[in-house]
């Protein structure tokens, strides 16, 4: 997943699941909820 200068958000939670993530000045933010990320097998940049 490329969220590369993106924001990704939400007012109760966030569950993102991908093959790796590319969050290089992105944003990814919840209001109220928890934020979970999973990018195995390769990893968070």
């Amino acid at each position: 997943m490329n969220n590369t200068e993106g924001v990704i958000s939400a007012d109760q939670g966030i569950e993102v699941n991908s093959h790796g993530l590319n969050n290089n000045l992105g944003q990814i933010s919840s209001a109220q909820g928890n934020i979970m990320l999973n990018a195995r097998p390769r990893s968070l940049e």
